[in-house]
This record gives C-alpha cells, structure tokens and sequence, in this order.
C-alpha cells in the first residue's frame, strides 16, 4: 500500500441524539509515513513551502480565493448488497446528488446552519460536481451502481478493515476505478467489518492524493443531506488538517505549540489552538476560556475540521491553503473535462509512435517523471512515476477529457517549454516529430536536453524551423529519468516517465484581421487590415472604434479577440468561431 489515509469514524453518542465524527488521521498517517517516507517527505516539502508563502505574504497573493470556483468532476460508485435502488444500502440518484449539494453549499457558507462570509465563516470555492462523461468521453451520470453480492461475504461484512470478514479494497477497485488524475472517487459501501455504523463506529475514510488509491470511502448511511462528513473528508483531500493538530481527539489535551501558527496545530493561521471539542457539551462561546490559550474563544470550536456537537464553519486561512493544496497537489482535476457533457471535438489523430512497454525498477518510489509542463497553451500538472500510480507512459493525446495538452506554435518564433521535477536530479529530454514520420530524431528533433535538479524547473526556448509540417497535430514526447540514465525516445524508462502531448505548427505568416470601422459593413473589405474579409483561416480582432461590426449573413473565423471594442450581430447573422474567443 502506498498511499496514507484518513480514517473517519463516526460515533452516535446518547448525549443529546447528536453524532460525532472522529478521525484516526494523525494515527495511521504517522504508521504509513514512518512505512513509506517518501510520502512524508513529499508532505513535509509542502508544509514548508506553505509556512514560507504565509510568512512572506505569498499566500494569499498567489492563492486568495476569489470569485473563481474550482469544480471538481466526482463518480460515486454505489457497492449495494443487491437490494433495490431507493432501499438502505443502495440510495437513489436524487439522495447522492442532495448530498453533494449540502456539501458544496457547506463550501459556499449558505448552507442552513452553517456560517457564511457575513457571519463568522467564510466560503471555501470548491464545488463538487458529478460527472458527465466518462473515461471514454460517453454520457454518464456520475454514479455507477455495482452488485456486491457477487462476492463472498459482502452482504454480510461489507469491507474488511480490522476485522477476519469482508471483502478488501483491491477487490472494491478492481470492479470499478476511474482514473484519479481527471475523477475524485467516491464510494458507497454497506458496511465497514459487518457494521454499518448506525449504532456507531467505522463511516468512512479518504485517502490523500497520489497512488493508485485516491479515493473515499464511506458507509451508505452517512448519505444525508445534512451530514457534514462528506465536507470535512474532502477538507483533508485538499489539505486540511484538524484543527487540534495532533493532540487526542478524545479531547482533554491542547496541541503543542512552537510559537509559529504557519507550523503549529492545523498549520493555519487564523484558527486558534483547541483540544478536541469531542465530549464537550454544551458547546462553549465566544464568552468562555478556551484552555489552549487562556482567551476567549474565537470560532474554532464551530470548526468543521475540529470535533464538536456545533460544526458550521471554515475560515479563511483554511480557505486559502485549500486553494493553494488543490492547485498544486490535484492541478489536473481542475483541467479535467469530467464535469462538462461530452462534446463532438475528436481527438488528434497522429502517427503512431514507439512507446515504453515496461519500467526496468516497477516497485520503487523515488517518484522520477515530468511534474509540471508549461508550453504555450500547454499547462499540465503530473506527479511522477510514484505519485501517478506507477505509471511510466501517459498518453496525454488519447484522453478527451483532460484540457491543456496541446498547443499551437509559429515557424521561427520562440516559445519557452518549461519542465518541472521533484524528487531527485533528473535528466529530461523532449522531441517534436517535426517531420511527423513517428520517428523522433535524436538530432535534429530534440528541443529540450538537460538536467533537472529536484524540486526545480527547466526552461528553453523552441523555435520550430522551416520545413516542418504545418496545420497537423504533432507528437511531443517528454522523458524524465534519473540523472545517470541514459535517455533516449524509444527506451524503458528505469525509475521515471514518458509523456506525449501535441503541438500544431502555423505559419508565422500573419493571419490577423483587424478591424477599421470606415463603416459597419462587416463584408466590406475595406473595413479589414490588412485588407480582405476575414474567413476561418484568420484571427480577428475588434478594437474600440466610432463604428463597430455589423454582421448581416454567416461568416467564419479562426478565433476572435474584442480589445476594447464589441459588434453586433443581426437575427440573420451568424457568426462561426473555430477557435476561441476573448473578451
């Protein structure tokens, strides 16, 4: 197992019919940190960056929630006994998706009972959206149902976790996974060792990104609409902690503390130092002492991410490192095409190329690979060989569902290719099958040949030469490997990754159009510089002018980009845009 998780166990407590949640996170975390270091380096690495951006200011200059909501594309896969849907275990469409909706209005602060911007809370801009196409880019719901009565012991057991009974996880993702780069897994299970926990124990558990296992799982009965697990587990997918730290989540004992909020407790600055609120009822105030600072309380004992009878809120601090964590840890998902409904854009069709068919060291975790690629409209974000799932090739061109992968470069003309790294010195290599024979020449088609050091960035400037061909989707091939290993396009990679992406080259002629307004006659050639109407072949733009565009009749073109101005365009108008459009 290479991942570490939160376990969350709920207990039903008699005191007042009220439940609680509790979660084993600092406990298990600290065993498969201490089991797999790899993955305590990588969360340490972060931690520190994260101190430093606080301290610095850089937080909330890089990361400050704004208006922007990050959507997150979620499957909800249902392990039902093989009961029918609408029964305990098996709950209809209409109560997983008000779940959801509780949730991402918990996010937003306007859930009943939960504390928004206006009082005392603050919005968290994650929305959790299931599904609308699948791997294959086919319509879906978002929701996938299994029958986990065909395995033995299901029924009974559900999944093993501490227990001899039950059916164990590799069998749970082996009936249904979707691929963790572009989907957040959710799953639906009846039981966790034979309970189900309506009288209490085991509900669910999340893991933390990278691996092969990054999903949650949580037991039917906790899909409620006015259940807050679904927003405190997600909280920990994207960062954050609880906010008593490490100290008991029994309660009773207050987290240590260094003097440096970015470190201490729940590394955020804004929620004060707490014990675990889990046995105490009623509810303290702001009008009483919290023991961890000898003050008065300001909020944390309502915080979803602490244990309490009482949880309404996030704050902003929490906020921000959310934003920070999920740009930086689940870059793809937010690229992902998971949450929009399929579209009738096919996928590049390009020349076949050698590809990897093994890894020579499968089963290490040194996590070699590309981590970031910037290039031009290229904006990608991976993990590593590790990180990924041990997976050494990635045809980023055969997915429909992940944006930012390709991009469209100009014979002659410079652009920067920027590839990042992490752990370890490694060597990383790029090819454009400039010829696009499927061949990739050591010589006259690498554009990138350099090492890396961990934990930085990579830049060089490619200028696509004459000769290449134009307007046709091309192979880039990105490889990176530990720096002693010799890299070539068509080897096994030995610890790291092979990545391929496309590049369209144009010619660097110009194709611009620009708009004049001597009238408003948008076919009238004089109105256009350099002089012509535009047709799809052309990128337009509109500048403020005295008289704008009038579009009478259907026109076509490559895309359009309004600098100041706008048009107009009559009921019999009709105007094509090939590519995009800016405003």
């Amino acid at each position: 197992m290479k991942n570490y998780f939160i376990i969350c166990i709920v207990i039903l407590m008699n005191c007042v019919g009220m439940a609680q949640e509790i979660c084993g996170t600092e406990e298990v975390n600290r065993e498969l940190m201490k089991k797999y270091p790899e993955f305590a380096k990588q969360t340490q690495e972060f931690n520190d960056e994260l101190s430093q951006m606080i301290k610095k200011g850089y937080l909330k200059k890089n990361y400050k929630a704004t208006d922007q909501i990050y959507e997150i594309p979620v499957v909800v896969h249902v392990f039902h006994d093989g009961s029918p849907i609408g029964t305990k275990y098996n709950k209809t469409d209409q109560e997983i998706q008000a779940w959801i909706d509780n949730t991402n209005k918990i996010y937003e602060g306007t859930a009943p009972g939960f504390d928004g911007p206006d009082n005392g809370g603050t919005r968290v801009p994650v929305r959790l959206v299931l599904a609308k196409r699948d791997m294959n880019c086919n319509a879906t719901s978002g929701i996938v149902r299994i029958d986990g009565s065909q395995l033995p012991e299901y029924v009974n057991y559900g999944l093993k976790r501490s227990g001899d009974n039950g059916i164990n996880e590799s069998q749970l993702f082996n009936l249904s996974k979707w691929d963790s780069q572009y989907y957040y897994n959710i799953y639906i299970i009846n039981k966790f060792d034979g309970n189900d926990a309506s009288n209490g124990g085991l509900a669910g558990y999340a893991y933390y990104p990278g691996g092969n296992k990054d999903a949650a799982i949580m037991v039917s009965n906790i899909v409620k609409n006015n259940n807050t697990i679904l927003s405190h587990e997600f909280g920990h997918a994207i960062g954050l902690k609880h906010t008593f730290g490490t100290a008991s989540g029994n309660g009773g004992e207050c987290p240590a503390s260094t003097g440096d909020c970015t470190v201490d407790d729940d590394s955020v600055c804004d929620t004060e130092p707490s014990q675990s609120l889990l046995k105490t009822y009623p509810v303290p105030t702001n009008s009483d002492i919290n023991p961890c600072t000898g003050k008065f309380y300001e909020g944390v004992q309502y915080n979803i991410m602490n244990y309490g009878y009482k949880l309404t809120r996030f704050t902003n601090g929490q906020s921000d490192r959310a934003v920070a964590h999920l740009i930086e840890y689940r870059g793809n998902l937010l690229k992902s095409k998971g949450g929009i409904a399929p579209d009738l854009t096919s996928k590049p069709n390009l020349v076949s190329a050698c590809t990897p068919s093994s890894i020579m060291y499968p089963n290490y975790d040194y996590n070699m690979g590309p981590a970031k690629v910037n290039f031009g409209e290229i904006d990608y974000t991976s993990r590593g060989y590790f990180l990924d799932g041990y997976i050494f090739y990635i045809d980023n061109i055969a997915k429909c569902n992940l944006k930012g992968t390709h991009t469209e470069l100009k014979i002659g003309v410079a652009t920067p290719l920027s590839i990042s790294v992490e752990d370890n010195p490694q060597r990383v290599k790029a090819y454009i099958d400039y010829n696009n024979d499927g061949v990739f020449d050591e010589t006259k088609e690498i554009v990138f040949n350099m090492q890396v050091e961990k934990n930085t960035t990579g830049t060089v400037n490619v200028t696509p030469p004459d000769g290449a061909i134009l307007d046709t989707p091309l192979r880039l091939r990105i490889i990176a490997d530990f720096y002693t290993v010799e890299v070539s396009p068509c080897y096994n990679p030995t610890y790291g990754q092979v990545e391929d992406f496309s590049v369209t080259l144009r010619s660097s002629a110009s194709n611009e159009k620009i708009w004049q307004g001597i009238d408003s006659d948008w076919f009238n050639a004089a109105n256009w510089s350099p002089g012509g109407v535009p047709d799809g072949t052309h990128s337009v733009k509109i500048p403020e002018t005295p008289v704008i565009p009038i579009l009478n009749g259907n026109a076509e073109v490559e895309s359009i980009d309004f600098i100041g101005g706008e048009m107009k365009i009559e009921l019999n108008g009709h105007l094509k845009i090939l590519g995009k459009t800016n405003k």
